[in-house]
């Protein structure tokens, strides 16, 4: 996969790295290991796999992520490093018949990092713990500025490092809390990912643009679709060198206009995102009284509204991190919880920017619990997935 992608290595781009990371990944052994530990927990999804040939039958849960771990160290290294350049993807402008390989690699890679914090925690390396969720989380950030694949596989990397960050927040030192802060105070403050994936997907519609309108002759038998689409497509091959030219610069100018106005709704308050609606293209597109290009745009322009609300998400979940690690530091520094949320956030802090509402902070037997409520379209937000039912047999989870 990485020789296809990168036939000329730049040794600077850090999607190299990551690339080759995933080419590690892609061996079946680095898959047995996920799927015997999924196996070793009654209740989960049963994986038909080969045991892990370093594994012993009798290996308990976190034995068996030390293997994982140590065999296939090198795919975090390679992660951390290209975190630290600049990450481009190699192959430039993305073409209609572009495939991305890579990103069911690259969710592998970020499970390996929850992992791998996890085994830091377990050993009381909670600094190191750290590192690992902080790289997965750029990793995440870093994969989501060039499409909107990436984009949504970057914020599926990002929700796995929370689930296990949320596992282990009784552990953090001080030290830790205060570099978690600085570390979501950065991201959210920093560019928007989402707006970068845009720009990767104008670039690819204008391409995909170009290749229908230079391929007319033959591009009933290229498109191979089925009904509206293929009405349309056939449509546009009658077209004479004239109006072809005209209908290819109106499309062209109909697809700016449609992402002019989604970035023009990303840039503005957050809130906002959640007001663009879903809207279903395909009547538009068999709707022969509608503009040509009209109905090309919709052919070629994916709907967002869902995309928004995933990226909210992600946001809303970088904002609960930042403030439970504040209320770790309150612990630290006070030597007791805090009992409620004005105990330690500014009330900018503790504003939910899509609702404008505070967050909820609400204590969770000898823990606590930050989650955003809401019944809007982007509904309740939190770190943690919802605990299956107690074992009055086991003790409480946290100190």
């Amino acid at each position: 996969m990485y020789e296809k992608i990168v036939p000329n290595p730049t040794g600077i781009n850090g999607y190299e790295e990551y690339l080759r990371a995933a080419d590690i990944a892609a061996i079946p052994e680095f898959n047995n290991y996920e799927g015997w530990l999924s196996n070793l927990h009654p209740g989960n999804v049963t994986w038909e796999v080969d045991k892990p040939s370093d594994v012993d039958p009798k290996d308990p849960d976190l034995t068996v992520k030390r293997k994982w771990v140590d065999r296939f160290r090198r795919c975090c290294d390679l992660i951390s490093n290209g975190n630290r350049k600049a990450v481009m993807d190699p192959r430039g402008v993305i073409k209609p018949e572009t495939t991305f390989p890579e990103m069911a690699r690259f969710r592998a890679l970020a499970r390996l990092e929850a992992v791998s914090a996890h085994v830091c925690f377990a050993d009381g390396r909670t600094g190191e713990g750290v590192r690992h969720i902080e790289d997965a989380q750029i990793f995440g950030n870093k994969i989501s500025g060039m499409t909107l694949i990436g984009r949504l596989v970057g914020i599926a990397c990002g929700r796995v490092s929370f689930i296990e960050l949320d596992d282990h927040w009784a552990q953090l030192s001080v030290s830790d809390a205060e570099e978690l802060e600085r570390f979501f105070s950065q991201l959210l403050s920093g560019p928007l990912p989402l707006i970068e994936s845009m720009r990767g997907e104008r670039q690819g519609a204008h391409a995909a643009i170009e290749e229908l309108f230079a391929k007319l002759t033959d591009l009933a038998s290229l498109w191979n679709s089925d009904g509206k689409e293929q009405a349309l497509i056939n449509e546009v091959t009658r077209l004479g060198p004239a109006e072809a030219r005209d209908a290819q610069a109106a499309t062209i100018a109909a697809i700016d206009a449609y992402y002019d106005s989604v970035l023009a709704t990303v840039n503005g308050p957050e809130s906002g995102w959640l007001s663009l609606k879903a809207v279903s293209n395909e009547d538009d597109i068999g709707n022969t009284k509608l503009p040509l290009a009209t109905r090309l745009t919709d052919l070629l322009t994916p709907a967002l509204s869902q995309v928004l609300i995933s990226d909210a998400q992600d946001r809303t979940r970088m904002r609960i991190a930042y403030l439970t690690a504040k209320a770790v530091d309150f612990r630290w520094i006070m030597g007791r919880l805090p009992d409620r949320i004005e105990d330690f956030a500014s009330q900018v802090e503790r504003n939910d920017p899509t609702s404008g509402r505070a967050f909820r902070y609400k204590r969770d037997g000898p823990w606590f619990r930050i989650t955003r409520d809401g019944k809007d379209a982007l509904g309740s937000v939190s770190l943690f997935k919802p605990p299956a039912p107690a074992d009055p047999n086991l003790g409480p989870l946290r100190p």
